[in-house]
C-alpha cells in the first residue's frame, strides 16, 4: 500500500514538473497586436500583388530557440499546419500550438504559405505558389507552464506568396549568372 501511495505521489511530481517544460503561443495572424493578412507579392495567374490570398492555402509555423536566426535554422512547429482563410480571408486562425525544449528566452518565428501538400513539395512544383523569402521575427518570450498560450507580442512581418519558379528557368538563371561572371574573370 505505502509503495502504490508513494509511487502516485512521485508520478504525479513528475507530471506537474514536465508541464512547465514547454511554450505555447496561439497560432494566429488575426489576433494579437498586429493583425497580418497574407497577401500575393506579384501579379500574374489571375492575382494581383497586394491581393488577400483565397482558398486553397495551407501556413505552417517554423521556430528557433534564441534570436538572430535566419529561415533555414529553423524547425517546423509540430501540428502547426492550418488552413489560410478558413474563418476570415487571408488570415492565419489556427490554434494553440507548443514549442518544443521551451522553458524560457527569445524565440524567433517564421510563417510560410503555401499551396500544396506540404511548404518544401511546394517550392519544388512548377505549379505552385508558396513564401519564397520567408522573414523571421524574435518574441522576447512566450507563455510556458501553467500560464494561458499568449498571442505573438511582437510585428509580423508582411507574408506573401508568388509562383514558384520552373526549375529549368532557375537552372538559365544559374548558368546565366556563371557566363557573366566568366566573362567578368577574363577582363
Amino acid at each position: 500500500m505505502k509503495k502504490a501511495l508513494i509511487g502516485s505521489i512521485l508520478g504525479l511530481v513528475v507530471a506537474a514538473a514536465s508541464s512547465f517544460g514547454q511554450g505555447q503561443v496561439f497560432f494566429n495572424t488575426y489576433v494579437g497586436t498586429v493583425y497580418q493578412p497574407i497577401k500575393y507579392g506579384v501579379t500574374g495567374n489571375g492575382h494581383t500583388a497586394g491581393e488577400v490570398l483565397g482558398n486553397g492555402y495551407k501556413a505552417q509555423l517554423y521556430y528557433g530557440l534564441g534570436t538572430g536566426l535566419l529561415f533555414n535554422q529553423l524547425s517546423l512547429v509540430p501540428n502547426s499546419t492550418t488552413t489560410v482563410g478558413s474563418q476570415v480571408a487571408g488570415y492565419v486562425t489556427g490554434g494553440i500550438v507548443s514549442i518544443p525544449g521551451y522553458t524560457s528566452g527569445p524565440v524567433t518565428f517564421s510563417v510560410v504559405a503555401f499551396n500544396g501538400v506540404d511548404y518544401a513539395s511546394t517550392l519544388l512544383s512548377p505549379t505552385g505558389f508558396a513564401t519564397l523569402t520567408p522573414t523571421t521575427w524574435t518574441e522576447t518570450a512566450i507563455a510556458s507552464g501553467q500560464n494561458p498560450a499568449a498571442t505573438f507580442a511582437q510585428n509580423l512581418p508582411a507574408i506573401t506568396v508568388a509562383p514558384v519558379p520552373e526549375p529549368s528557368t532557375l537552372a538559365l538563371v544559374g548558368l546565366g549568372s556563371a557566363a557573366l561572371l566568366a566573362v567578368r574573370r577574363r577582363k
